[in-house]
């Protein structure tokens, strides 16, 4: 069993007067590959162990967009984030609750200002997010929250450029492929034509 531990320093500015602490879970990832490795496996884990350490916190919902990519944005236009989202703009989220997410990359992948707007709306709208890989939390109501933009906004560009490179590798290896076919059909067609003379 998971040992018990209190509450790390950071929630004591977010959740001093919180006998509970109301969490919202959102796993994501992008391809089926993922789903047969450990993507999934691996974000629910983490959950799991957050929920055994700090009974303080309940679960309220989980959200899941399973094989639907964050780089575009299509997880915020049709998934189970833009529910999320919805949710929040309709005041339907509880206030002062928690974001439970691997990492900033699970919510989004997009570049420029877009990934960074969506995270801050999320904060800005009284819902705290806690990132379980490195076990920090943003939060409005945090006294000191100064460092948390820049460093939101270093993550997010480092997702996008992960996204763009594996993108443009993926690009660049299907060009390949049907270089190599064009050029084997030409080959062939040129065989049958010789043959015939």
């Amino acid at each position: 069993m998971t040992e018990q531990k209190p509450l790390p320093r950071a929630f004591s500015d977010v959740f001093r007067n919180d006998e509970t602490i109301n969490v919202y879970s959102y796993i994501r990832f992008s391809s089926k590959a993922q789903a047969l490795g450990f993507g999934e496996v691996r974000q629910l884990e983490q959950i799991n162990r957050f929920f055994e350490q700090y009974p303080i916190a309940r679960l309220v919902e989980k959200f899941e967009d399973l094989g639907v990519s964050a780089f575009k944005g299509k997880n915020l236009k049709s998934g189970q984030l833009a529910k999320f989202v919805e949710r929040i703009k309709s005041k339907e989220i509880l206030p002062n609750s928690l974001l439970l997410v691997e990492s900033f990359d699970r919510i989004s992948r997009m570049g420029g200002y877009d990934a960074l707007e969506l995270i801050i709306s999320i904060i800005q709208s009284d819902c705290a997010i806690y990132t379980l890989f490195d076990n920090r939390l943003y939060s409005k109501r945090k006294k000191d929250s100064s460092v948390d933009i820049s460093l939101i906004q270093n993550i997010l560009e480092r997702a996008n450029d992960e996204s763009r490179a594996k993108s443009e590798r993926i690009s660049d290896a299907k060009k390949g492929i049907e270089k190599k076919e064009k050029m084997a059909e030409l080959l062939l067609n040129n065989v049958l034509f010789g043959f015939r003379l």
